[in-house]
């Protein structure tokens, strides 16, 4: 059975020593790209929100996964055409890192677009 996580803390112990310094990193860039992103456990996964889903992301047993909604993929495409990947996971081998500054690009793509949609609500 799965172990149910209460916090990214448990789940960046879990992922072991090699992991942790990548994790860590992860986390670090992802709140400096967007300042005052939520960070919690959503899908059993950390997770990121701010004026609604940002991403997710989740260690496996060869590699970590960055999930992000299928259209966020779709608009990197070109730069993500050396990952691994599926509809809305991109896989990174253990051993790397995903680059801070396409992180950043995704992430601030994805805060804009939940701004715009969130404000087009309000009026």
């Amino acid at each position: 059975m799965m172990k149910k996580y209460r916090s990214v803390e448990e789940v960046v112990s879990d992922a072991g020593p090699a992991m942790r310094k990548t994790l860590e990193a992860l986390r670090s860039s992802i709140k400096k790209a967007a300042p005052g992103i939520e960070e919690g456990i959503s899908y059993n996964m950390p997770g990121y929100k701010l004026n609604g889903v940002v991403m997710w992301w989740a260690v496996f047993k060869d590699h970590y996964s960055l999930f992000f909604r299928p259209a966020v993929k779709q608009h990197f495409a070109e730069d993500l055409a050396a990952y691994s990947q599926t509809k809305s996971a991109i896989h990174i081998p253990k051993d790397q890192r995903f680059p801070v500054r396409l992180l950043t690009r995704m992430i601030k793509h994805v805060v804009l677009q939940n701004q715009s949609k969130s404000s087009g609500r309000k009026q």
